[in-house]
């Protein structure tokens, strides 16, 4: 039985998921992992193209999946109450530690 082993992230590709998280357009997170400023400008649909598999992986691995992303896609869109600023913080901090713990998983994925 062969079995196809699955190519792993290099580090800048690596660098390039963890600008994404934080929030970066793709052609910035690819200069801040240190892509050429014409390969950024070029190729940033293909990078993202080509991660979307390990980022869904990610994803899933922390219990993020489509059916919770449509949710709260869905919850967003038919809002109806104001959140005032303590619950926003609060609400805010979770989404960090999300980002974070996303951030920390694209670390800690190993070659193999």
């Amino acid at each position: 039985m062969n079995k196809k082993r699955r190519k792993s992230l290099s580090i800048r590709e690596r660098k390039f998921i963890k600008a994404l998280v934080a929030g970066k357009t793709p052609t910035q997170a690819m200069r801040d992992a240190g892509y050429a400023e014409s390969t950024a400008l070029s190729k940033q649909s293909e990078k993202v193209g080509k991660l979307a598999v390990p980022i869904q992986g990610l994803m899933e691995r922390m219990g993020i999946t489509d059916e919770l992303l449509l949710q709260v896609l869905a919850e967003g869109l038919q809002a109806t109450k104001r959140i005032y600023l303590r619950n926003w913080r609060r609400r805010k901090e979770e989404v960090s530690t999300l980002k974070n713990e996303l951030c920390n998983a694209v670390t800690r994925t190993k070659k193999g």
